[in-house]
């Protein structure tokens, strides 16, 4: 298929209270922008941009890298930092993460949720850590 785009999805590593709070600024987010829209600006308010504020709110120590102005270079980003299973390169992540055939084939499924998440491991227990190197 010619120009489509494929689709992945990641396990990220987060304490469950700080995924709560992700969640709620998400929200906050939203609600918002239904009082005061604004536009996207793809420097300063973008997809990754938006999302890395709300989670350096979160987390605290965050470094600032250009791959958050070109969402493509992201993954690498979120792997340096520990944010993905460091048990896999990040090589393999994306094979696991890859769901674009699996969504297609689960379509309209009552467990298409689950279905696109098959073959994706496990995270492992346990906060994740920010390297020395990614600081």
């Amino acid at each position: 298929m010619s120009g489509a785009e494929d689709d992945y999805l990641d396990h990220i590593r987060l304490p469950v209270e700080h995924m709560r709070s992700l969640l709620l600024a998400y929200v906050n987010e939203a609600n918002t922008l239904v009082h005061a829209p604004r536009f996207y600006n793809t420097i300063t308010v973008n997809c990754t941009t938006l999302v890395y504020h709300m989670m350096k709110r979160i987390v605290g120590a965050l470094p600032l890298d250009y791959r958050l102005l070109f969402s493509g270079y992201l993954p690498e980003y979120v792997y340096e930092v520990g944010g993905l299973d460091p048990r896999y390169s990040l090589e393999q992540l994306k094979a696991f993460g890859r769901i674009t055939d699996r969504a297609k084939a689960a379509d309209q499924s009552a467990t298409f949720s689950q279905d696109i998440r098959q073959g994706i491991p496990a995270l492992l227990p346990g906060p994740p850590t920010i390297p020395a190197a990614a600081r």
